[in-house]
């Protein structure tokens, strides 16, 4: 994979991750693409690759995987990354993830999962009466 779209302005990136392959041999004519002064663009200039801006992100409350819409993977998004934080003893705080706080609390916690998946399913049968 030499050309990867990152839609997170903060993403944990691992080293030899992006960019690498088999033994982490660096590959050549990466091209990351992200948002100016996101964790993408310091990833790839810290290892030398080519960094291509995005144009300022149009943003979804409680789209947490990036996709541009709400839907129920964004709710399986913000229940991983939470589990995935604790096991590795990380905080995952809503200033540095903005769109996985769907309830406006200022936290990111399971209850802004629960809180996407009742709206849509409230959507669903909002919709269904129509």
């Amino acid at each position: 994979m030499t050309d990867v779209t990152v839609l997170s302005k903060n993403i944990i990136l691992e080293n030899s991750g992006i960019g690498y392959g088999k033994d982490d041999e660096r590959l050549d004519n990466v091209i990351i693409r992200g948002y100016q002064n996101s964790t993408a663009e310091v990833y790839a200039n810290q290892n030398g690759f080519t960094f291509v801006a995005l144009d300022e992100p149009i943003t979804v409350k409680g789209d947490a995987n990036g996709d541009g819409k709400l839907t129920a993977n964004d709710a399986a998004f913000i229940a991983k990354a939470l589990a995935e934080a604790s096991i590795e003893s990380k905080k995952i705080t809503a200033e540095d993830y903005p769109n996985m706080d769907f309830n406006q609390d200022g936290k990111v916690t399971a209850k802004d999962a629960a809180d996407i998946a009742r709206y849509l399913a409230e959507q669903s049968i909002t919709q269904g009466k129509k």
